[in-house]
């Protein structure tokens, strides 16, 4: 698909092949944004393969994935918006007016979202820390864009600290408003 789509847009530049409307042609957009979005994700399994991939930190390597993946993710949905709109102008202004409507429809992920910004910056926690948020205790397992998945310890059925078994997931906008007690520390 890449290759063909690079073809397409060489032989089109080269005016080998004649296409109405030139650069304008819904056809040459989406060949362009084909070879964009595929040049972004080379670009992305590079960054990870040779720069994340280095990083002795596990969370770090955890963390910077997490944050590279977002921003590749929005940079292909504004690539695919420009091709869709004509131009990059339009397509991130659509971009933006779109996520500004469902961001005010669902405001709870908004706030989960933010508290995994704060959770990156401020690190309360990280994955493999032993936490207590609110009546939850358990070691971290995931921290994900929207929540954070605990593997819970003790608990009412158990008398000692051994692992329970079960999954405990809460949204991170839980870190914003509750206090939150860190045993690895």
């Amino acid at each position: 698909c890449l290759a063909v789509s690079a073809a397409f847009l060489f032989l089109v530049d080269q005016r080998v092949i004649d296409v109405p409307g030139g650069r304008f042609n819904l056809l040459y957009r989406i060949s362009l944004a084909v070879v964009i979005v595929f040049g972004a994700l080379f670009v992305d399994h590079g960054i990870e393969r040779f720069v994340i991939s280095r990083l002795e930190s596990p969370v770090s390597r955890y963390n910077l994935t997490r944050i590279l993946r977002l921003v590749m993710s929005l940079g292909a949905i504004g690539v695919l918006g420009s091709v869709v709109f004509g131009n990059l102008y339009t397509g991130l202004v659509s971009l933006g007016v779109v996520s500004i409507i469902v961001g005010l429809a669902v405001q709870t992920p908004m706030t989960s979202f933010i508290g995994w910004l704060y959770i990156l910056v401020r690190a309360p926690y990280r994955v493999g820390d032993r936490i207590q948020i609110g009546e939850s205790t358990g070691d971290v397992i995931e921290v994900s864009y929207f929540d954070t998945t605990l593997w819970e310890f003790g608990g009412k059925y158990l008398s000692s600290d051994h692992p329970s078994g079960r999954l405990i997931k809460f949204p991170n906008s839980n870190v914003l408003n509750k206090a939150v007690y860190n045993y690895s520390w």
